[in-house]
């Protein structure tokens, strides 16, 4: 399977200066008939290598847990989605209860700009089985109506940010809008969605997107881009998105829709519709070897994600001295 990325011009981005670089690797297709219209994905943070996906379907309200080979772990059903019309992504981030993570299904789909009852069910994240048969659950959940203030839009792209507040990417409008509703939403009333930037490309329609977990990257993808960008300590999620993007590799699928981010090294995954979908990996690559930036990473934070990717020559997932005659073979290699 192909992987492409754009051509671009050099641009101030929002990733600080170069633009990240990534392999693709193609995981295994879906081994389940019931997943027909994958348009969301998103990675366990409970059980660590495992995903969440779910159909593009009128009144459907399962999730699905897979494995990166495509094995069918678990079929969650989320209670108390009533009429769903038309689920398009998925989530998982913070909610209500400190330290727990919850699992969120965005029923903001409207094609025709017409909804007045759009929705996300926000459910405690289950822990996924990794081994015996596949099992069937119900999920209880609480349901968030959300209205737009500028009349219906069509939002296919939905992410959850590390202080609990939602954010939707409508995906008809030139540029694409963000929206934001802030922690905590409420269960009984419509929450009223903030416009709070716009993407700083034209239509090119958005369908799915995610925020890495500490909050430090989000990534959005269309039909046929991805765009990748870096968020410092206390930048706002619209200041940020409406900076130019780093472009981001994809791989040829069907009706690619669906991205997320996989873990703390910003390695992302995306799935597609149709019958026997495949898991496409994506990972991220360690930069070129310098002293400049060696010495830069030695002096930064211990679990700093970055330089522990470029630099843990000695693999205990720490940087340290011990990494100094790794570093210098790297060095002489190059």
């Amino acid at each position: 399977m192909t992987a492409f990325s754009l051509a671009v011009i050099p641009v101030s981005t929002a990733c600080g200066g170069d633009c990240p670089v990534y392999t693709h690797t193609a995981g295994g297709a879906v081994q389940t008939s019931a997943l027909i219209e994958a348009s969301g994905i998103a990675a366990s943070r409970r059980t660590p290598g495992y995903f969440f996906t779910h159909n593009d379907n009128t009144n459907d309200q399962r999730v699905f847990a897979v494995t990166a080979g495509g094995a069918l772990r678990a079929t969650y059903t989320i209670q108390n989605a009533t009429n769903v019309r038309d689920p398009e992504d998925i989530a998982v981030g913070p909610g209500p209860t400190p330290g727990e993570t919850y699992l969120y299904l965005a029923d903001t789909g409207d094609n025709n700009n017409v909804r007045t009852d759009i929705a996300v069910y926000r459910a405690l994240e289950p822990s996924v089985p990794a081994s015996g048969a596949p099992v069937s659950e119900n999920l209880p959940a609480d349901k968030i109506l959300l209205a737009f203030p500028d009349g219906p839009r069509d939002a296919e792209t939905m992410f959850v940010d590390t202080n609990g507040d939602i954010y939707l990417v409508v995906k008809r409008l030139t540029p694409g809008k963000v929206y934001r509703a802030p922690f905590p939403q409420s269960t009984t009333q419509v929450n009223m969605l903030e416009h709070v930037g716009q993407l700083p490309w034209g239509n090119t329609q958005p369908t799915g997107g995610d925020m890495a977990a500490d909050g430090s990257a989000i990534i959005i993808r269309g039909y046929f881009r991805m765009d990748y960008w870096e968020r410092p300590a206390g930048a706002t999620v619209g200041d940020i998105l409406s900076q130019a993007s780093c472009p981001a590799i994809w791989a040829i699928e069907p009706q690619g829709e669906a991205v997320c981010f996989i873990n703390e090294l910003r390695d992302y995954a995306t799935i597609s519709e149709g019958a026997n979908p495949i898991v496409h990996l994506f990972y991220r690559q360690p930069p070129p070897p310098t002293i400049g930036a060696f010495v830069t990473a030695l002096l930064r934070t211990p679990d700093d994600p970055d330089a522990i990717l470029a630099f843990d020559y000695n693999e205990d997932d720490d940087l340290n001295g011990r990494d100094i005659r790794g570093f210098i073979d790297a060095l002489l290699d190059n």
